[in-house]
């Protein structure tokens, strides 16, 4: 009985002891059930298109709705957007600018946000901007990519200005003599564009040879060329950025290195504009480029655009260099990606019917 006690006694004091040594776990915090329904992915619909022999009706064909590509004076959606940056930048290319200096050109380029990247991919139109001269420190430009840029963003605008002009004297003359009868009005038009033109106003062939654009391809090359893109003595202190010959004596500035017994000079402008309206009429009425005028001709009857560079090889006449000439222009037109200029338009206009 004795050792029968004395067993249990040992056994509760091990069972305290094992207690003591390894207490009882704390319970442990539930972790929440999380339950995530995904909903099925939909499934597109199908466009069947039937293939073979069976004719599709035109009711049938499916419709296919495309966003007209539009064409911004500065190139940016979000300025198009804001009238009263567009009144403040119409105003900023109104009239004729005074340009100081290249810094001062340059400024006016940013605030117009005019990048000729933007017009050969056609994403952006041409200011209608009319610089009145070339800065003077624009040969110190160290930078031949700037100076470049800087020259045709100022010309270009001239040009397509000036081209403009004759377009509208072409649709003109072509309504006029599409017309079975002229009444006194239209007579006395015809008389005064056949005189601008130095041609007979019964002569609607020549009429039609003459009053017609210059490519800006063609016409940015030749100025490019003539004037050193924009830092010839000439260009500088003339605006004569096409190097047209004058024999008065007047007027024009005198080549530092004119051959002895000659008399011409470079003809002097009193602005850009000036110079780039002489140079297209130079084009249009002297009898030195009759055949420029037959081969534009020629090409509008034949494909119904110009191209410059098919232009270029009528022009040997020009300069005393010849087919030499043809080839330094056709290489100033390739070099530097003047074809896409000739599908430049003016913010408003249109392409000219280049």
């Amino acid at each position: 009985m004795i050792a029968v006690l004395a067993f249990g006694a040992a056994t509760l004091y091990l069972s305290a002891s094992v207690q003591a040594v390894w207490p009882e776990p704390r319970p442990v915090a539930a972790v929440p059930r999380v339950e995530i329904t995904v909903a099925p992915l939909a499934r597109p619909a199908l466009a069947i298109v039937r293939v073979g022999p069976a004719k599709v009706t035109p009711a049938a064909r499916p419709v296919r709705t495309l966003t007209p590509r539009r064409h911004y004076l500065f190139g940016r959606p979000e300025v198009a957007a804001a009238p009263e940056t567009l009144a403040r930048r119409a105003k900023a290319v109104a009239g004729v600018i005074h340009i100081s200096s290249v810094e001062d050109l340059t400024k006016k380029m940013s605030e117009l946000d005019y990048r000729l990247s933007d017009v050969r991919r056609g994403e952006a139109e041409v200011p209608r901007l009319t610089i009145a001269a070339l800065p003077c420190d624009l040969r110190q430009l160290q930078s031949v990519r700037s100076r470049k840029s800087l020259f045709v963003r100022t010309i270009l605008p001239l040009i397509l200005q000036a081209n403009e002009t004759v377009m509208t004297e072409r649709r003109q003359l072509q309504a006029v003599l599409a017309k079975k009868n002229l009444d006194g009005v239209d007579r006395a038009w015809l008389g005064e564009l056949a005189a601008r033109y130095d041609a007979k106003p019964d002569d609607a062939s020549e009429l039609l040879r003459r009053v017609d654009i210059v490519p800006p391809s063609l016409a940015l090359a030749q100025a490019a060329e003539e004037s050193g893109w924009g830092t010839s003595r000439f260009a500088q202190e003339a605006n004569a950025v096409f190097g047209q010959w004058t024999y008065r004596s007047d007027t024009g500035v005198v080549p530092n290195r004119r051959d002895d017994g000659k008399r011409h000079k470079i003809r002097s402008f009193g602005g850009l504009r000036a110079s780039v309206l002489a140079y297209l009429r130079n084009l249009n009425i002297h009898w030195a480029y009759v055949e420029f005028r037959q081969r534009r001709a020629d090409l509008r009857a034949r494909q119904g655009w110009l191209s410059g560079y098919e232009l270029t090889p009528s022009l040997e006449r020009y300069s005393e260099r010849g087919k030499a000439y043809v080839k330094t222009i056709r290489t100033i037109m390739r070099v530097n990606g003047f074809a896409a200029y000739d599908q430049a338009r003016l913010e408003g206009g249109d392409r000219l019917g280049i």
